[in-house]
């Protein structure tokens, strides 16, 4: 054990001074030195306690694994291949075939063209009064028949509509308590009547509407007009040139069926074709499948029909639109066109109420006013009339997916590794081998990990196999399998494993409402490491370091003497120690027995270094020990045993001793002491 030389020197360098001194005191002085000296020092280092330290080395054959603070342990490991969750096993199966119907439900026909009844007031007044000047009297309007005649059609089944007139009045005198009835002029089918209260000033006019409801309506029209002329206040001459002006237009009219003249059509319907399938999708993205559209016409008339599937987007995020143009068809041989979409790179959105695929087919016809259709701008069309829409998708494979998983999976591949263990393992003792499984989980849910660990030792036949079926969190996950000292024991110089991977709701009822996102890239990999960590069972241990020489007899006139003890001990495991003192080896004087202590174990099972101090007295026996020649000091240190517990060994894990001697010496420097 090293001393101290400078402490010594020191206390050299102290007297020089004293003996320097120039104070004049009555006789010799004496003076009362302390000085602390080391005593015994010693660090136990914990492959102490397991075996040979010769054969932990790392060099040999590496069973100590990282540096100070890491648990000490063998390890054996091997990585796991990766393998992409997404390479097309994100699927939908084929969808049914869903079918819309588009009808025109009502044909829209715009107002048609006007024509005009005239009413002289020839037809009311005297004959003589014509040419005259005076005041004309009030006079009635007895009921007067008239006729109208529209080209744009030949009839119209009215669902709902307006027959609009504007009565200009030229007369005289205002004209109010007017009354129009309208009918069919081949059947006399009434269509309905107009009182207008007026009145109806001379030089102006009214504008008035019939509504017209479930009527068929003819081209041609009787209009029955009467109604009370007010008379004038003033003279008036009148010539016989003074009329009212009665024009009447069919506007915009809703129709169940038409023979006419049609303005463009446009009609559309809502369809959602279901979809039944384990998986619930919410965003997707599609990297391989197609959707198939077949549209019929069955009306008389050009269309062009856009089929929106309002969930599906292009990769322009544009909502998916097939556009097709069909000839005219029939209902007894409708016109038909079939098309496809690639829906590579396309999104599907989706609600986990609704799993369906929205389809809005929009028609429109053209306008047969410009367009002749078999010969004739009129055509006959009836409300029920309109396209048959199919449209279905094949199979689906996704490279993104947003949603619920029902299940997927995929393999591990049996793999066979060499361990080349070390024949030295038969030295040491392990108490616990621990299997792990290092696992990097890229998708968003966790996956059941089935696979089989098998170790053989193909000299002796022997062999053992452990099954782990244990679930990988999302991320880097870690799989423990305690108590697989059977895989180790028989020395295997072969590992192989397989097994397979599996997610989804399926085998995580607890995730059925859980949304996950996964992609094409998404992986599952690592590596699998079966570990021995040095963890062991000890019963009770006695270490005895050898002698050590103090370097320098302390032959001053000792006056007192204390030993200094501090224990720093980060092993799990308390003792007691004994520090020894004598010129003999063979027998030396115990100059103080005390405990050893540890701390409490905390973090990763490891214990907290304890730092404790002793004061210890020593006597005179200990003195006239301290004041020989060759003096030696020893320790003997006991570890008691951890009974049935086990305790994990680390690389930094060690018991420090150190003491120290605190002397206090008497000095006198006697006559050479000046002033």
């Amino acid at each position: 054990m090293r001393r101290s030389i400078v402490l010594f020197s020191g206390l050299a360098l102290i007297l020089l001074v004293l003996i320097s001194c120039s104070l004049k005191i009555p006789g010799s002085p004496v003076w009362m030195i302390e000085v602390t000296v080391p005593f015994s020092q010693r660090t136990y280092r914990l492959e102490e306690l397991i075996t040979d330290p010769g054969k932990l080395g790392e060099d040999k054959y590496g069973l100590l694994y990282g540096q100070d603070g890491v648990i000490l342990e063998f390890v054996w490991e091997d990585s796991i291949e990766y393998d992409r969750i997404g390479d097309e096993r994100m699927t939908y199966g084929a969808s049914e075939v869903g079918s819309y119907v588009n009808t025109i439900d009502t044909i829209k026909i715009e107002a048609t063209q006007t024509d005009t009844s005239i009413l002289s007031i020839t037809d009311f007044l005297p004959d003589s009064l014509i040419g005259k000047t005076g005041i004309v009297r009030e006079f009635e309007i007895p009921p007067t028949e008239s006729q109208l005649h529209y080209s744009t059609f030949r009839w119209i089944d009215v669902q709902s509509g307006w027959a609009v007139f504007r009565i200009e009045n030229y007369f005289p005198c205002p004209v109010d308590s007017i009354t129009l009835t309208i009918y069919n002029s081949q059947d006399d089918a009434f269509l309905g009547s107009l009182f207008i209260p007026g009145p109806i000033y001379s030089n102006s006019y009214i504008i008035d509407s019939l509504v017209v409801i479930n009527r068929t309506v003819l081209s041609n029209i009787k209009i029955v007009f009467e109604g009370h002329a007010t008379g004038t206040y003033r003279t008036k001459t009148i010539t016989g040139e003074e009329e009212i002006l009665i024009i009447c237009g069919i506007a915009e009219t809703s129709a169940e069926a038409v023979n006419a003249e049609i303005q463009v059509q446009y009609f559309t319907i809502l369809d959602t074709l279901d979809y039944d399938d384990p998986n619930k999708l919410i965003d997707a993205v599609v990297s391989k499948g197609w959707i198939q559209v077949e549209i019929q016409n069955n009306l008389p008339l050009r269309l062009t029909t856009e089929t929106h599937f309002t969930n599906i987007f292009t990769p322009d995020n544009e909502v998916l639109v097939k556009r097709l143009v069909l000839e005219p068809g029939s209902i007894e041989n409708p016109s038909i066109v079939l098309d496809s979409a690639n829906l590579t790179d396309h999104r599907m959105v989706m609600s986990l109420d609704k799993q369906a695929v929205f389809a809005r087919g929009e028609v429109m016809s053209e306008d047969t006013r410009i367009t002749r259709y078999q010969d004739s701008t009129f055509q006959t069309v009836a409300d029920y009339q309109g396209v048959i829409g199919d449209y279905w998708l094949s199979k689906l494979y996704f490279k993104e997916y947003t949603g619920i998983i029902d299940s997927s999976g995929l393999d591990i591949n049996t793999q066979h590794k060499e361990t080349n263990l070390p024949n030295e393992i038969e030295d040491i003792d392990f108490v616990e081998d621990t299997l792990f499984l290092y696992m990097n989980n890229t998708t968003s849910m966790p996956l059941l990990m089935q696979i089989n660990v098998e170790a053989k030792n193909t000299k002796n036949g022997r062999n053992s196999m452990i099954s782990i079926n244990d679930i990988i969190l999302p991320g880097r996950d870690t799989i423990r399998v305690p108590d697989a000292d059977r895989l180790i024991t028989l020395l295997p110089d072969t590992i192989t494993y397989y097994g397979n991977i599996l997610l989804g709701a399926r085998f995580f009822p607890e995730y059925r409402d859980s949304i996950i996102t996964m992609t094409a890239s998404d992986s599952i990999g690592g590596k699998v490491s079966l570990r021995s960590e040095l963890k062991f069972t000890s019963s009770a241990k006695t270490i005895i370091s050898d002698p050590v020489k103090l370097e320098t007899s302390l032959d001053y006139p000792v006056e007192s003497a204390k030993l200094n003890i501090t224990l720093v001990n980060s092993i799990p495991l308390s003792g007691s120690i004994k520090l020894l003192m004598g010129t003999d080896t063979t027998d030396m004087t115990t100059l103080v027995d005390i405990d050893i202590p540890h701390g409490t174990i905390g973090v990763n099972h490891r214990a907290q270094a304890v730092h404790k101090t002793f004061v210890i007295d020593l006597g005179e026996a200990e003195f006239n020990i301290i004041k020989q020649d060759n003096v030696y000091t020893q320790q003997h240190m006991v570890f008691y045993g951890t009974e049935r517990d086990t305790i994990w060994l680390y690389g930094a894990d060690s018991l420090d001793v150190q003491a120290t001697a605190t002397i206090e010496y008497i000095v006198d420097p006697g006559d050479n002491y000046e002033e």
